[in-house]
């Protein structure tokens, strides 16, 4: 197994040691050496690994879906402790999956903030994919499908005649839930963007029957990539349309917010994934690939939709890796509170026919960070075929990495790699004012206190993974409460708005 740093000065430094603190190095204590590979039926059949979440108490749960030899794909979640061992209090010993004769495929994943687990993805009677319709399930903390959900556990929605899947799902404060799918086969799909009620039924409040069609254009065809929610409830969502990647803002009505950027829409250079900043900008983030070259393109839109060019350059910023392959794109960004993110993707080592999964670390400005990219060796043997899919961040700030490697079948691993959320910008900043918090942990309520002569101007609360939380806070004068009653264990980030400035404190919740 090999691991490698490179910087964006010298990309092929390579550190064969690395202590076990490092931010980017595997944690030891993880699995076998900080990876754990996973045969979720048969070792010989291919595994389909989508998405990853890790939940408040630490545990690690993974999506996906097994492709048969009849062409039929069966559903799986995997759960597993936070030292990478099977969760056996989940499904069958650590994996749950869904009793249907259909083919199942599970694109998406949301932890619920009461420890049930949320699914989307597309449903087909038969192996054809003129058949699928829209899939959503629920399942139990422990792994079951939730029988207060839809149809025992699960919804079906045909929104046309052809291939209709869901890319994304986005859980509301209040219990709802926005699905973003695509209807339609080939040039005649397009997008759809659907509000759920908390058991499953189509909410009709939302532009009259749940479902708003042709986000991102007049007419087909469609992509459809990313949701993200705002502070005022409304939601951003993401995908391409008439040409271009645009993103739109969607009120909780249905209709489009004509105070964001032209009638609704800005377009951007490119994207697959998207996050709502504490002070409302957005960072859209995605590949561009031509012939065999591959760019990141990260685009920071203020909060009406307008390009931020004070970001990047003319407000975007460019990231360029010579062996970064077009061949299955990056994955989607992973966020800090303070806004830095990170990047999963596959890298060719030079001169061989080697592929590796790699991570790469930014500054909130687009600028690599000093973590710079990270390269391991997913697969046992050098001639696998290795990509990281997806990232999530555990409550301590390590790094969870969903990867992948082909060798004859395509194969789940899990590897954890420490973070460095606790290194910069959540810590003491440089002429801050000293921010009591109290009491640590805490269970019900948390006091901020500023000196008396400062004032919040606002507080807002944050997961570590960057989302807002919809915590009630009392602002008066130099102090501020935090109704912590509803959230799950784990870490979070307070910011403090006070003297013209964000400051930050870290806040944890224990049940």
């Amino acid at each position: 197994m090999r691991t490698a740093v490179r910087s964006i000065i010298a990309l092929s430094l390579c550190l064969p040691v690395r202590l076990p603190a490092q931010p980017g190095a595997l944690v030891p204590s993880f699995g076998n050496g900080g990876m754990v590979t996973t045969a979720i039926t048969d070792p010989q059949l291919d595994v389909e690994s989508r998405a990853v979440q890790v939940q408040p108490d630490g545990r690690i749960v993974v999506a996906g879906y097994v492709r048969y030899p009849d062409f039929m794909s069966r559903p799986f979640l995997v759960r597993y402790m936070p030292d990478g061992s099977l969760d056996g209090s989940f499904g069958n010993a650590g994996i749950a999956h869904a009793s249907t004769g259909s083919s199942i495929q599970l694109n998406d994943l949301q932890v619920l903030s009461d420890g049930k687990l949320l699914v989307c993805g597309a449903i087909s009677p038969t192996t054809s994919t003129q058949q699928q319709d829209v899939y959503i399930a629920r399942y139990t903390s422990s792994g079951s499908l939730d029988d207060t959900f839809g149809s025992g556990g699960s919804v079906t929605l045909a929104l046309s005649s052809g291939t209709d899947f869901a890319v994304r799902s986005l859980p509301m404060p209040d219990g709802r839930y926005h699905i973003l799918a695509r209807s339609g086969s080939g040039a005649a799909g397009t997008s759809c963007l659907v509000k759920l009620s908390a058991s499953g039924s189509l909410d009709n409040s939302f532009s009259g029957d749940g479902r708003l069609f042709n986000l991102f254009g007049a007419a087909a065809p469609q992509g459809v990539a990313d949701l993200a929610l705002r502070a005022d409830g409304s939601v951003l969502a993401l995908g391409g349309g008439d040409g271009a990647v645009k993103v739109v803002a969607v009120q909780e009505n249905g209709t489009l917010d004509a105070g964001f950027g032209t009638g609704g829409t800005t377009a951007v250079p490119a994207g697959s994934g998207l996050v709502v900043r504490p002070d409302g900008s957005v960072l859209v983030q995605g590949p561009i690939t031509q012939s065999t070259v591959v760019t990141l393109h990260s685009t920071r839109l203020l909060p009406d939709g307008t390009i931020d060019v004070s970001f990047g350059n003319a407000g975007t910023a460019v990231f360029e890796d010579p062996s970064m392959t077009g061949i299955a794109g990056p994955s989607r960004a992973l966020f800090y509170p303070d806004g830095r993110y990170m990047v999963g993707w596959r890298t060719r080592i030079a001169g061989t026919e080697e592929f590796d999964g790699a991570v790469t670390w930014f500054q909130p400005n687009g600028s690599i960070a000093s973590v710079g990219t990270v390269v391991n060796d997913i697969g046992p043997f050098d001639s696998d075929q290795d990509r990281v899919v997806a990232l999530s961040m555990a409550p301590n700030g390590d790094i969870i990495a969903l990867c992948s490697y082909v060798d004859e079948f395509l194969h789940l691993v899990v590897a954890r790699y420490e973070g460095d959320l606790m290194s910069t910008s959540i810590g003491d900043e440089q002429n801050a004012p000293f921010i009591k918090a109290y009491p640590v942990p805490a269970s019900m309520e948390v006091r901020l206190v500023l000196p008396h002569d400062r004032v919040m101007a606002g507080v807002s609360l944050f997961d570590v993974a960057g989302q807002r939380m919809m915590a009630p806070v009392i602002v008066q004068g130099s102090s501020a409460t935090i109704d912590v009653r509803q959230l799950p264990s784990g870490l979070y980030v307070a910011e403090i708005i006070a003297d013209g400035r964000v400051h930050r404190q870290r806040v944890q919740v224990v049940r």
